[in-house]
């Protein structure tokens, strides 16, 4: 009788049980874990509440960024995929259609950014970061929306 092979869930793929930061980068080889620091680095210098959250797939556990803990939505994502890190936000429709048409980023980035979800106004990108010239794009999309001063941490929760 044949014997069911189960394959071993990565930490970011393991719903059940939460990973840590350090588990999240684990899966990546020394380049690739370098990229995922970096982008942490620079995406809490932003928003420095940083929370580990499950989002099912395909984003599976993402770091979540935001700028206070009340906030309602977060301001960017860091994805542990297993191919490589992944860097997701949720863009105001309006600035992710100025931001292609205005040809302010790289082909790769505006594409990414015109087949993003629309939902409710905001259209959900992310970005595959296979190194640091791509995470230097995506990053500047991100900083440009944090400069308007509406980015989604400027919009807390009123008490």
């Amino acid at each position: 009788m044949a014997q069911a092979v189960y394959k071993k869930h990565t930490p970011w793929e393991d719903k059940f049980q939460k990973p840590t930061f350090e588990d999240l980068r684990s899966s990546y080889n020394k380049q690739l874990g370098g990229l995922f620091e970096t982008a942490r680095e620079r995406l809490l210098k932003r928003c420095p509440v940083e929370t580990i959250v499950w989002h099912s797939p395909p984003w599976r556990w993402a770091i979540e960024y935001r700028e206070n803990a009340e906030d309602e939505r977060a301001a960017a994502f860091l994805i542990a995929d297993t191919e490589a890190p992944r860097l997701g936000a949720p863009l105001p429709a309006d600035f992710a259609d100025a931001t292609v048409a205005n040809k302010k980023v790289k082909r790769a980035v505006a594409d990414v950014i015109s087949g993003g979800k629309l939902v409710l106004g905001i259209r959900w990108v992310d970005w595959q970061v296979l190194n640091k010239t791509s995470l230097d794009d995506v990053m500047q999309v991100i900083e440009r929306y944090f400069a308007l001063g509406d980015a989604p941490e400027k919009t807390s929760k009123k008490k």
